[in-house]
């Protein structure tokens, strides 16, 4: 099993960052994942024993870089991830960037891990499992309390939950089975 933690939107804000590798730190982690905003802030993780994947968030430099992919696909214990900051094709995109529309409606993923709107969500929709682990840029963002999502991820079933950063209690938790395992 591997355990990885998904997160979005920390805007900077070092002291959640600071905390929230603080709070991993005891809970087994073996991956974190950043989708955005800011990329740089994935450097918070990187000098622990976990691995690290993260992409750019729209609003920086990194995201113009063609040396850095903006959306990617990794497999985890055999399913496919992919990774985008938006669900959305944008301007800012650049000409190879993948089509996070194509991706979804094309069935082309197990698992669409995406943030930009700071809005948390778990959930399975046409065949694909969508999560959003909310933001962590401040104590209440868009109507939404800063969260976290923890995947517990096996080559059968993935359980995915969402987190309350600053309580710790356990908004959603959903567990989705993999239909065929490769």
């Amino acid at each position: 099993m591997k355990r990885i933690c998904i997160v979005s939107d920390t805007h900077h804000n070092s002291v959640y960052l600071n905390t929230l590798r603080n709070k991993l730190m005891v809970m087994d982690i073996q991956m974190v994942i950043h989708l955005g905003d800011d990329y740089s802030d994935a450097d918070f993780f990187l000098d622990a024993t976990w691995d690290v994947m993260h992409v750019p968030g729209l609003w920086t430099d990194h995201y113009m870089d063609p040396e850095i992919p903006n959306r990617m696909f990794s497999y985890i214990e055999g399913w496919k991830f992919f990774l985008t900051h938006s669900r959305e094709k944008t301007p800012y995109d650049l000409a190879d960037d993948l089509n996070p529309y194509e991706i979804y409606h094309q069935k082309k993923t197990d698992v669409f891990l995406f943030g930009h709107t700071h809005n948390p969500i778990i959930s399975y929709l046409e065949g694909i499992i969508l999560i959003n682990p909310g933001h962590l840029k401040s104590g209440n963002d868009r109507g939404h309390a800063p969260t976290f999502v923890i995947a517990e991820v096996t080559p059968k079933q993935m359980k995915a939950t969402l987190i309350n950063f600053l309580t710790d209690s356990i908004l959603q938790e959903q567990v989705f089975f993999k239909l065929s395992v490769s």
